[in-house]
């Protein structure tokens, strides 16, 4: 590769090798580069399935993906909840060669197949180890088969229609219906819960009817199931009685709420009375509902989108009418999944250096940290020159029998993070990266980084004589 450069470019070559040199940051060698000069490197995967695969009927097969890369090529296996499982003793199976990928076939039974997964990805050197897939096999919702009685209820009572939807693959809508599919009309008096109830602040004649029907909608698996038509009677009397306002639902004076940061705040208060009671929402400690809030069902669900940690605290709903009032406090408490605070990153690092491997993840509840080397627990795998701290190992005089994969999982209630560190400890010569025959220009009057492609060289100090780099000069064969 020969280099034209002006004294100017030379010396942003030189910074360059510099840095390159002697920098501590991590970087991923290309294997094609490692197999000319026949180095070995660590398994990483390079693609995976999600960490939920969900088996919809109408689904042909369902890939259980694993890739890697890795000098030699990694070989692979699989557990399923935790026991060994090998994917070549089942026929039925489809395999794809010189890949941890399996396929199964949607033609047949597959709950035999729902667990969690996880594939291991090894060569001599070390373990990469992917995320746990859950692999679920949804049933067919059903609602359950029942003979429902009339209902029976006075002109001015409250009335309450029990959906009970079946549990499914969510989101769940929920439609309640006549026989005819004419939506039921709802207005402040006549209401749909978030738990799919029909409620009825004070029941009228115009309620009677045979045909409520409750439906229950699971799009992602194309199916919505239909309950039983239930009757209502209203018995009809000489004059309504006025009475003050009590709650529907939720019961009692006090609630806690749990969420995840990210996830939609739903609130709601549905009243009974008559006159029919209107609803207010308040948040203790402030004037105002804050901007982002929104309600809904003629002010009876108050909905904050994306909560974040500041929308905790105390929430009051108040149902009044001309008779009285009724109150509920929600107590809000906004939690988090693990987010990656230091990430620990893969190194190539000298024989005889102490490596630093750092992990650290923010989240509420507190992360638990756990350390694996080469996808097993560090309790299995000792090794004299290696402390555990919380957050980070410490590998002292490292040697190159301490070349591993490790693994750093952050879990808590809400979810779990993996990652992988392919930690190299070897001696290096000197090898540039660059392409061959490539040739570097300089313009003057332009700035070094405007015209120049970056020179990449990887160097162990253990082949530097005294410390001194090589040398890029003007117009000289490297």
């Amino acid at each position: 590769m020969r280099l034209q450069t002006s004294p100017g470019l030379a010396a942003v070559l030189c910074l360059i090798v510099c840095m390159c040199a002697f920098s501590t940051a991590a970087f991923d060698i290309p294997l094609e580069v490692l197999g000319h000069v026949n180095i070995e490197q660590l398994p990483t995967i390079t693609d995976q399935s999600p960490s939920s695969l969900i088996a919809f009927p109408f689904d042909e097969s369902f890939p259980m993906m694993c890739e890697a890369k890795g000098n030699p090529e990694p070989e692979f296996r699989w557990t399923k909840n935790g026991q060994e499982f090998d994917p070549d003793l089942d026929p039925r199976l489809m395999k794809e060669e010189h890949s941890g990928t399996f396929v199964i076939p949607n033609n047949g039974n597959l709950t035999e197949y729902q667990g969690n997964y996880r594939c291991y990805a090894s060569n001599r050197l070390g373990t990469a180890i992917s995320k746990e897939i859950e692999f679920i096999v949804p049933h067919v919702p059903k609602f359950p088969k029942e003979t429902l009685d009339p209902v029976e209820v006075e002109e001015g009572q409250a009335l309450v229609l029990e959906c009970n939807p079946p549990q499914g693959i969510p989101p769940l809508q929920i439609y309640w219906m006549t026989i005819n599919l004419q939506h039921i009309e709802q207005d402040e008096r006549v209401s749909m819960g978030l738990n799919g109830d029909l409620y009825f602040s004070h029941a009228m004649e115009k309620d009677s009817r045979r045909d409520y029907c409750c439906f229950a909608a699971f799009p992602r698996i194309r199916t919505i199931v239909q309950k039983n038509a239930m009757s209502v009677i209203v018995k009809t009397t000489n004059a309504i009685l006025e009475r003050r306002p009590s709650l529907l639902t939720p019961s009692g004076d006090q609630s806690e709420t749990q969420l995840v940061k990210g996830e939609d705040l739903q609130l709601e208060c549905i009243a009974e009375g008559f006159p029919t009671p209107q609803v207010e929402w308040v948040k203790m400690g402030h004037r105002v509902l804050p901007s982002k809030v929104i309600q809904e069902n003629h002010k009876k669900q108050l909905i904050v989108p994306r909560v974040e940690l500041e929308d905790s605290g105390k929430y009051m709903c108040k149902a009044k009418n001309a008779l009285g009032e009724a109150v509920h406090y929600f107590m809000v408490t906004v939690e988090e999944p693990p987010e990656w605070v230091v990430e620990p990153e893969s190194q190539l690092s000298m024989i005889g250096s102490d490596v630093l491997i750092k992990c650290s993840a923010s989240g509420t509840p507190r992360p638990r940290i756990t350390w694996r080397v080469n996808g097993e627990p560090l309790q299995g795998s000792p090794a004299a020159n290696r402390k555990v701290f919380d957050d980070s190992i410490m590998l002292h005089n490292a040697k190159e029998s301490d070349s591993a994969v490790y693994q750093c999982e952050a879990s808590n209630t809400h979810g779990t993070l993996l990652s992988n560190a392919n930690i190299m400890v070897m001696n290096l010569a000197p090898m540039i990266l660059t392409k061959e025959g490539e040739e570097y220009t300089a313009v003057e009057g332009k700035r070094g980084d405007d015209a120049l492609q970056s020179v990449q060289l990887s160097s162990s100090h253990h082949h530097m004589e005294q410390g001194r780099l090589p040398r890029i000069r003007a117009g000289t064969e490297v």
